[in-house]
């Protein structure tokens, strides 16, 4: 019993050690990065303050990982662990660096060290926290004044972040997590989130925000609605095929899909002329490759491109994780996001399955789902609780019960 007793003193330590510099994490990363220490198409005002920013996260991931390296695993989650870091450290070192790869390996193997829901909610402090400070110090002008973006003659919001698809993502999350945490069956916050959504649309006319919070808001009321057993599994396995269904829409549209299609042109109107960048990246940049290759005409603005825009980016999850991370990095992406939605599932945490499917969603427009501070849904290996299940099931008897008073 004492032993008991000091093990459980030793995990509580850890944990809360764990959430800590998670915290110092995210508020670090999201102020250097998301500000205009960071500027777009420009040298950083502070390099110091930014190169900082940009290597925290791999000091604070590397205790975070040395936290979890102590905690106790069965023998077949080390023997996976290590299989999987070989594959990937021979991917993504000996043949394509990318640093960012481990980060996220990292972050998620030792997101198994604390329960998820604790986790959630220090991100959601942290997060509020950069946006407080990143407003506040815009309007003091601490910092260098954040730009002005127009589109279409419409000034988009941007409140101390270096692009109003900033300010717009971390609303995003805020108003996911919000829900995530404090709302229980209720079609109240439900109605707050598409009126949030709309709000962002407006305000910063963040596409992906917006397609994100209005999916989530949309599997939120059907997942509050839907009583009968069979229907409620079909919204669930509709959640869980999502990912791979956008992986080869993306492909479908950047690749073999014409694109002199009205079925294109719709979709490039619709996204800024995002496919017809992604098709231009992929057929004259990418080298096509198993495990990818860096493309260093991505965001070079020292010439202008035929399209007329003045820098090469890809704003999609799946097409950069093809041609960046390589078919094996696209695929294995899928298989992870399948993974954590298929646990999601099995533990009964709806709220956490659909806000995967939402960030699925968000990659069709956005390709930052594996970074730092957008990577949390994706950070869900820890404890999940089954409150899902206990309101379900709660429904479900409410309803049986009326049914028979009728």
């Amino acid at each position: 019993m004492k032993v008991d007793n000091q093990v459980n003193i030793h995990d509580s330590v850890g944990v809360k050690l764990f959430l800590t510099i998670y915290f110092v994490m995210i508020l670090v990363f999201g102020i250097t990065t998301e500000s205009m220490i960071n500027p777009i198409g420009q040298d950083s005002p502070f390099p110091k303050l930014l190169s900082i920013g940009l290597h925290f996260p791999y000091y604070c991931t590397l205790v975070l990982f040395l936290i979890a390296f102590f905690q106790k695993r069965t023998i077949r989650n080390w023997l996976t662990t290590v299989l999987l870091f070989l594959i990937v450290g021979f991917g993504y070192i000996f043949v394509n660096w990318q640093p960012t790869i481990f980060l996220f390996m990292c972050l998620a193997w030792s997101s198994q060290t604390v329960p998820f829901k604790s986790l959630v909610r220090v991100d959601f402090w942290s997060r509020l926290l950069v946006v407080a400070s990143l407003f506040a110090m815009n309007l003091m002008q601490i910092l260098p004044v954040s730009p002005v973006e127009v589109r279409d003659g419409v000034s988009r919001l941007t409140l101390g972040f270096r692009h109003p698809n900033g300010l717009g993502m971390y609303l995003m999350m805020l108003m996911i997590e919000c829900f995530y945490l404090y709302s229980y069956k209720k079609f109240r916050p439900v109605f707050l989130l598409l009126i949030g959504g709309i709000s962002i649309y407006f305000l910063t006319d963040s596409r992906g925000a917006f397609l994100a919070l209005l999916s989530f808001a949309i599997l939120a009321f059907f997942g509050n609605i839907l009583v009968n057993p069979h229907l409620r599994s079909l919204l669930m396995n509709l959640c869980l095929v999502i990912p791979a269904l956008s992986f080869i829409g993306s492909l479908f549209t950047s690749v073999f899909l014409s694109p002199n299609s009205r079925l294109f042109q719709t979709l490039n109107d619709w996204m800024s002329g995002r496919p017809e960048l992604l098709r231009i990246v992929y057929d004259s940049y990418a080298q096509k490759s198993f495990f990818g290759h860096d493309i260093p005409e991505l965001a070079n603005d020292y010439y202008t491109w035929s399209i007329g825009t003045k820098s090469l980016f890809v704003d999609n999850q799946y097409m950069y994780a093809l041609m960046i991370f390589g078919w094996f990095g696209s695929v294995a992406e899928i298989l992870y996001a399948f993974y954590c939605s298929l646990r999601a599932k099995l533990f009964h945490d709806e709220r956490l399955l659909f806000w995967l499917t939402a960030m699925a969603l968000f990659g069709l427009a956005e390709h930052k789902l594996l970074i730092v501070d957008m990577a949390i849904p994706f950070l869900s290996l820890g404890r999940l609780d089954p409150i899902e299940k206990i309101l379900t099931l709660s429904a479900r008897i409410r309803h049986k019960t009326s049914a028979q008073i009728r």
